[in-house]
């Protein structure tokens, strides 16, 4: 008899000790979580489930709004603008909350442009912009309406509203910081607006006013490198334009300009270098004539005498060595000596945590550029031991074993090989100047 009370009591335990994990499991801190840890783990679909079940029997909980907010970012996410817009709906009619109708109202208008619907998302913004005063949310409403109109390519039209929101930064908006912020995002919009319709003389005058209003900013602090992305992005847009002369000849009278910082003036050296190329591919030619080649050599030591300690300057060692290899192979030797030696330092006394990969991808690189395969495979295969723990770097090790096996090939079989990009080539490592994205 006492055996089964013993017995029965030991089930009873049990039965609760299973209960209570049960229990604990379907908690709202457990549903919540889970969706957050989802969310974390990229997984919208498991996340928006686990938000929809909190909605439901949660309804009591602090949460319950968040909830709602964060089930709306996982169907953005998978682009289902329809149920995000079905959410945002039901917090408008569930939280009378003047914030949350606003958000909501913006979140909505938001859905409709990335969805591609203009129109919609053109009359949600302007209805957001009129129902307030309140100059920031006026600006936001605004920028956003312009985005939409350029979407449909109605470039006079954005740029119109971009003027807008910076007569309302200028006019109603108290803190000089943030009235020059407003201006310089609406010039930037209005930039990107004209770089896109191919209208590069109207986008380098936003440039020339963008830098006039910095100058005039003088009671503002930490402009630097802004006043030097005005001019910088005035220049490039010569190179976008694909008027290379000009872009080489402007690159290099920069070096002088008072609104370039020191640290860039290498950069400006590899952009003249990228116009050059360009310039002399521009006929349709498929590699460089040995005149052209003599020209980069020299601006490439330029960046070896001048900025031998830094990375434009180091890697020049090798674009030199890439260059003269065919015809002074004794030239192209001693420069790459120099770009392996200055790497083997980066690894050896390294100035940040990730220098020793990026100097080991280096010197792989530099050894595929001079068609030392082995010694670049090595290489390699010592970033796969020594990195094994870095997703991005066996990635990119397996890219470059793969390119390396595909050059082996062409060069077993010349007969197929196709014809070499000399524009690859000869930029590879330099930063050519890059669009803007578009907003």
């Amino acid at each position: 008899m006492l055996a089964k009370k013993v017995y029965a009591l030991f089930s009873l335990v049990l039965f609760l000790v299973f209960f209570t994990i049960g229990c604990s499991q379907n908690s709202p801190d457990a549903v919540f979580n889970r969706g957050l840890r989802a969310m974390e783990e990229r997984d919208p679909i498991g996340a928006s489930l686990y938000f929809e079940e909190f909605i439901q029997k949660f309804p009591e909980d602090e949460r319950f709004v968040d909830a709602h907010w964060r089930l709306v970012q996982c169907y953005n996410v998978l682009q289902d603008f329809g149920s995000a817009r079905t959410v945002l709906e039901k917090i408008k009619t569930q939280f009378p909350d003047p914030l949350y109708q606003f958000n909501a109202d913006f979140a909505i208008a938001k859905t409709y442009f990335d969805e591609g619907i203009y129109d919609q998302a053109i009359t949600a913004f302007q209805e957001i912009g009129n129902s307030t005063t309140e100059p920031r949310i006026r600006i936001e409403a605004t920028r956003w309406e312009a985005a939409s109109y350029a979407k449909q390519t109605q470039a006079a039209t954005a740029v119109a509203l971009l003027e807008n929101v910076i007569s309302i930064a200028k006019n109603e908006i108290n803190n000089p910081t943030q009235a020059l912020d407003y201006q310089l995002q609406a010039l930037a919009n209005s930039a990107d607006i004209y770089l896109a319709s191919q209208e590069f003389d109207q986008a380098r005058s936003v440039y020339t006013r963008t830098l006039d209003i910095v100058q005039s900013a003088t009671d503002i602090v930490g402009l630097d490198r802004v006043r030097e992305d005005a001019v910088l992005n005035w220049a490039n847009s010569y190179f976008w334009a694909g008027d290379f002369v000009s872009s080489a000849t402007i690159y290099d009278q920069l070096q002088d300009n008072p609104n370039i910082l020191e640290d860039t003036k290498p950069r400006l050296i590899e952009m003249k270098i990228s116009s050059l190329v360009r310039l002399f591919l521009s006929d349709g030619e498929e590699d460089l004539s040995p005149e052209e080649k003599a020209v980069l050599v020299h601006e490439y030591k330029r960046l070896v005498d001048n900025y031998h300690n830094t990375d434009p300057g180091i890697n020049a060692n090798v674009e030199i060595a890439r260059l003269v290899k065919d015809t002074t192979p004794e030239m192209a030797e001693s420069f790459l000596i120099n770009a392996m030696n200055a790497y083997q330092k980066m690894i050896e006394e390294p100035s940040s945590p990730e220098r020793p990969l990026i100097a080991m991808f280096r010197m792989a690189d530099a050894n595929i550029k001079m068609e030392k395969f082995e010694d670049a495979k090595q290489m390699l295969k010592r970033i796969q031991q020594t990195f094994s723990n870095v997703p991005q770097a066996m990635q990119e090790t397996s890219k470059m074993l793969n390119y390396i096996q595909m050059l082996e090939e062409q060069k077993a079989n010349p007969q197929t090989e196709a014809a070499e990009e000399a524009v690859n080539q000869a930029t590879e490592d330099n930063q050519e100047p890059q669009l803007p994205q578009q907003q």
